[in-house]
């Protein structure tokens, strides 16, 4: 043992020395630091490694005791093993060199012209090819050489480019600075012309921009058209996009500004509505210019139209607009802003109005006051709830009015709309409260007014559903449930009750089966949120919360801040997607009706996520009605998250198991297995498909359509599938055995024993190794007077040597003393 140990670690130091050897005469392949260094470090590791492997080598043989043999297995190991990798490095070498010719004859066929790349491109990349064969300094400095010469082409030809481009579009002077830049590069006649078109063209180009400078002030300063007049010169002499769009601005400004002049006429004149109307279309021909904005919201304001004056005047800070702003408030009452405005303005005209609102906004106060008081004895509260809200926009917040609204007036409005039977007025208030406060009790509210209406409408359960179901989500918050006196509520009695709440809404949508659509669709709402309820039952972390409520997915798609919130990449937010209603019947086992609700489209991971799952089902389900064409594409799908998924695996073993004695026609068969194999790789995938394919080998050599050497080709690269199979290597012993045989066959029939015989040994089919010992048994027997001893000793000795364990012929051994 220690001897064949011996000869295990020499193989190895005379790998390691043959590399050393190597690198000192030829050298590494190149790596990044290609210099006279490196090269002096690669001879300097490969002098010490070799000292340091044949050192190692004298130990071990004295350690081990090894003989003069070992000395020449490793010599010669060695010897050979350079010869390998010399034969490799010096073909590197040659390569290189090969390379190295190739780009120095493209680089002598370049003619210079630096508007051509291609050859020099060609040439540095066989160099760099070269470069990492070997480390050659002279390659080295040609290859970077190269490189800089066709970066300096490259950046020739941006500025050559830019500059033409310039040009085109009449920016001549910038034009000439690139293209002066190329010329600095190379010089060339095509850059020459391209400068001269430049040149010329320049005096006209500094008179235009002399021109439109003129121009663009005169526009500032109301003189449009001398501004036209002047840019109508320039283009005529020069064409330029900038030009004509200045052109264009100015025209729109003159016919903006007629109609703003006929505006301020009509407006002296009182007459308003057509100020307004002239205003207005000044207004969407030049939108940015604020006088036009500040003369249409005071007219309006003039005019009675104070909502759209005060908004058209907003954000505007002159005396005039502050002035006409907090006019327009006063005439809509609203007397806290007109009073902000009027503070503004810093004159005593000003100041004896501002007293005069005050006046107004007292009087107008202690009268609502006064009305909302007499209008609660009278159970006029709707009205008393609207004077309410309107006085405390007009007036800011009063503690009294406050108090009286949500301490009185609210309640009894709740209480008299909640007698009385008029579900539909109840529903719409329920909703109201539950926009205005998103809270617990306005959810649970909005729920019970949901369901009362449900029940006498059950065509109105679509709305019901998902506020039922998130407000069932959310009874652990409900104190009025938690803070029985009479017993301790725990988890156990919540979900108690929220079974019970379940059943009440199951029982509401079994009473529209008449319908099968409408069942069916609601069926679909809530099973999705069931499944969401379930699963936040058993993993409390998951699930969405907004202002600190259990919100379910029925509710979240049309919660207004479901924005805000981002819906993790886990498996359980798939069902607040568009695949939910999908990923949830999967869930429950209604894989026909997943399917059948699975979006078109994926819009995001989480979508993706639900696709793999639902895709994944689907597949199954085609499985498990024989369909398996139809599982193929589905199970790719979903064949990226079969790793983190083995009961889905053992699931796909399963039903492709169950329909091995389903399917009719082998080729069926075939490309079924291979599917399986290829998706999930499991040890049953493997066997079924390695049948399958060893019996399509053999069928096609049965049918001549391969030999059998191809056959055992074949039929070899199947055992890196499966090592063991047997019926694979049942068929490859066959196979051997048919064409050994055959070969035996022939060398008997030339009387050529000795050679069949060898060919019997060499053979790996353990059968034709039998028939052929047995085949020389036989001739000894019939042969036994007629041959003489030594041949007899022969036939049995070649029988031994081919079945040398073969019980059937251990006493013919001992009768010649073979054991």
């Amino acid at each position: 043992m220690l001897v064949f140990l011996g000869y295990a670690i020499g193989f190895v130091l005379a790998f390691f020395l043959a590399i050393s050897l190597t690198a000192v005469f030829l050298g590494f392949p190149p790596n990044k630091d290609n210099n006279y260094w490196s090269r002096k470090l690669e001879i300097l590791t490969g002098l010490g490694g070799g000292l340091v492997i044949i050192f190692i080598l004298f130990v071990l043989k004295n350690w081990l005791a090894l003989d003069k043999n070992f000395i020449n297995y490793f010599s010669i190991t060695t010897f050979g093993l350079i010869l390998l990798f010399f034969y490799r490095r010096i073909e590197e070498i040659k390569k290189s060199r090969e390379l190295a010719y190739k780009a120095r004859k493209l680089q002598a066929e370049d003619t210079g012209n630096p508007f051509e790349i291609g050859k020099l491109s060609e040439a540095l990349k066989f160099y760099q090819e070269a470069n990492k064969l070997i480390n050659d300094s002279k390659l080295i400095s040609l290859e970077k050489n190269l490189e800089q010469e066709l970066e300096k082409r490259k950046k020739f030809l941006d500025f050559f480019k830019q500059g033409k481009e310039l040009g085109n579009r009449g920016y001549f002077k910038k034009a000439l600075e690139v293209l002066e830049s190329a010329q600095a590069l190379y010089s060339h006649h095509r850059i020459g012309l391209e400068i001269q078109k430049c040149q010329l063209e320049v005096e006209k180009e500094n008179i235009c921009q002399v021109r439109l400078k003129k121009a663009q002030e005169l526009a500032r300063q109301g003189e449009l058209k001398q501004s036209r007049e002047l840019i109508n010169q320039a283009l005529a002499d020069f064409q330029r996009l900038d030009v004509k769009n200045l052109l264009t601005k100015v025209e729109q400004i003159m016919i903006a500004f007629n109609y703003f002049e006929q505006g301020v006429a009509a407006e002296k004149k009182g007459d308003l509505n057509k100020a307004i109307d002239n205003y207005r279309k000044a207004l969407l021909i030049t939108p940015e210019l604020i006088d036009i904005n500040r003369r249409l919201g005071i007219t309006n304001i003039k005019a009675g139209n104070y909502r759209e004056g005060i908004e058209q005047l907003e954000g505007i800070e002159d005396r005039e607009s502050i002035y006409f702003r907090g006019y327009g408030y006063a005439r809509l009452q609203k007397w806290r802003k007109a009073h902000r405005e009027w503070k503004k303005i810093d004159r005593p005209e000003i100041k004896e109005q501002i007293q005069l609102l005050s006046r107004y906004s007292q009087r107008e106060k202690l009268t609502l006051q006064q009305e909302i008081q007499e209008l609660i004895p009278e159970e006029n509260l709707e009205l008393a709830r609207s004077k309410s809200e309107v006085f405390l926009e007009k007036f800011g917040d009063d503690p009294q009015v406050i108090y009286n609204l949500y301490s009185h007036i609210l309640p009894r409005i709740d209480q008299q709309l909640w007698r009385s039977k008029d579900r539909e007025k109840i529903v719409i208030n329920a909703e109201r409260e539950w926009e205005k406060k998103r809270n617990l009790e306005s959810l649970h509210n909005l729920a019970i007014a949901l369901y009362y209406r449900a029940v006498e409408n059950p065509a109105t359960l679509e709305k019901l559903i998902p506020v039922w179901l998130s407000a069932t989500a959310n009874l652990n918050l409900n104190t009025s449930v938690r803070n029985v006196v009479w017993k301790v509520i725990d988890d156990g009695d919540i979900r108690d009750l929220e079974a019970q709440l379940t059943r009440i809404l199951e029982e509401l949508i079994d009473r529209t089966k008449e319908d099968l659509n409408y069942y069916l669709q609601l069926r679909n709402l809530y099973r999705c949120d069931a499944v969401a309820l379930g699963l936040l039952r058993d993993h409390p972390l998951e699930g969405i919360q907004i202002e600190g409520l259990t919100i379910l997915p029925g509710l979240y798609r049309t919660h207004p801040d479901r924005n805000t919130v981002k819906l993790p990449e886990q498996f359980w937010a798939t069902l607040y997607t568009r695949w939910g209603e999908s990923v949830a019947a999967c869930l429950q086992g209604d894989r026909v009706r997943g399917v059948a609700l699975k979006p078109l489209t994926c819009q995001s991971t989480l979508e993706q996520i639900a696709n793999t799952f639902v895709s994944f089902h689907q597949g199954c389900h085609y499985l498990q009605q024989k369909q398996w064409q139809k599982a193929e594409n589905p199970l790719k799908e979903a064949k990226r998250a079969l790793k983190n998924h083995p009961e889905w695996i053992e699931e796909i073993d399963r039903l492709y198991l169950e329909l091995q004695e389903e399917i009719e026609g082998f080729e069926n068969l075939l490309r079924m297995n291979k599917n399986w194999y290829e998706l999930v790789q499991t040890p049953n995938s493997k066997m079924c498909h390695v049948r399958d394919q060893a019996l399509a080998i053999v069928r096609r050599l049965d049918e001549q359509k391969i030999d059998e050497s191809k056959a055992l080709s074949e039929l070899e690269k199947l055992k890196q599938i499966d090592y063991n199979h047997a019926i694979l290597n049942e068929l490859i012993e066959e196979i051997i055995f048919r064409k050994d045989v055959r070969e035996v066959g022939r060398l008997m029939e030339r009387n050529q024993f000795s050679e069949a015989i060898k060919k019997a040994k060499r053979s790996r089919s353990q059968k034709l190794r039998h028939l052929t010992a047995q085949f020389c048994l036989n001739l000894l027997i019939e042969n036994s007077q007629k041959l003489p001893p030594e041949l007899l000793i022969e036939l049995v000795r070649s029988a031994y040597e081919l079945c040398p364990d073969d019980p059937e012929f251990r006493e013919v051994y001992k009768l010649f003393h073979i054991i």
